[in-house]
């Protein structure tokens, strides 16, 4: 195990083992957690975020002893822990920074990146009476991205949320200098890859601009990603940070910056959405690259 690595191993024992109710469990997890690639990050994540007091140990432990009281269905150790997450305790787990991010940059607003299909599935199906299928993408086509006049957004009255009870957003000015001067067949990739959408092969990427006031955001931690969002990274310090950071699948790119809001109700004719473009080729992301990254945030 490279010497980083057995660093992290030490300090997570040390922080949680002696506070944990099942210290064998505990143990053995690590252990697991260390063994796979993509839990490695996790592993780091949560390094940085409780050696800079961004998560308090308990929230950590209380997600370590409800798996081992009880546990998810498990596929890897890493799974296994934010599938607890995601079931057992995200009330106490979400937006938990104790950091206040700084505003934005005047001029700026705040993007929420997902693809069309899941736009459309998730929060336009219901405001249309449509299902996700190629011919209600091309209404949404016309109706929200057309030429002509617009659709507005506060048709949508579900709750805005992503895969839990959180939403991940980026800088908008940073987004479109990210896509500027390159082709429009390149575009979605670039995005994809950044941002670290793992599996995310076909389709449009869109993007969700929020009204200029809107402020309520949090920095994210290890405990605000999930078991699909493979390559977040805690911010590493110092200063005290003021994003969190992806890790891209594409070697030599740099991730982007993001923060994170819980949950809310609807949305209203002050957020727009315009499209970022089509992914047009795979991924290919370097595991053990992504794993550099990881380190070298520590």
């Amino acid at each position: 195990m490279p010497a980083d690595l057995r660093r992290v191993k030490t300090y997570l024992s040390r922080a949680l083992k002696h506070r944990v109710l099942n210290k064998a469990r505990f143990v053995t997890w690590l252990e697991d957690v260390l063994a796979d690639d993509f839990g490695r990050v996790l592993a780091v994540n949560l390094y940085i975020d409780l050696r800079t007091r961004s998560l308090a140990p308990a929230l950590v432990i209380d997600v370590l002893d409800r798996m081992a009281t009880k546990a998810p269905s498990l596929t890897t150790a890493r799974n296994g822990f934010y599938l607890c997450v995601e079931q057992e305790c995200q009330p106490g787990c979400l937006c938990r920074h104790p950091s206040k991010p700084p505003a934005l940059a005047p001029g700026d607003q705040y993007a929420r990146i997902l693809p069309l299909l899941s736009m459309i599935d998730y929060y336009l199906r219901a405001a249309l009476s449509i299902s996700p299928n190629a011919e209600a993408e091309d209404e949404v086509r016309r109706k929200f991205y057309g030429a002509g006049p617009r659709t507005r957004l506060g048709i949508v009255k579900n709750t805005w949320r992503g895969q839990m009870n959180n939403v991940w957003l980026t800088s908008l000015t940073l987004l479109l200098k990210s896509i500027d001067g390159l082709p429009d067949g390149e575009k979605g990739n670039e995005v994809r890859d950044r941002l670290g959408f793992f599996g995310t092969d076909a389709g449009t990427l869109v993007y969700v601009a929020y009204p200029p006031d809107f402020d309520n955001v949090f920095i994210p931690t290890s405990l605000d990603a999930h078991s699909g969002c493979y390559f977040f990274l805690s911010p590493p310090p110092p200063p005290p940070p003021a994003w969190g950071l992806t890790c891209s699948l594409a070697s030599g790119k740099k991730g982007m910056e993001e923060r994170v809001h819980l949950a809310f109700d609807g949305l209203s004719d002050d957020y727009r959405s315009e499209i970022i473009g089509d992914i047009t080729r795979p991924s290919s992301p370097d595991v053990h690259y992504l794993l550099d990254q990881a380190l070298s945030r520590t």
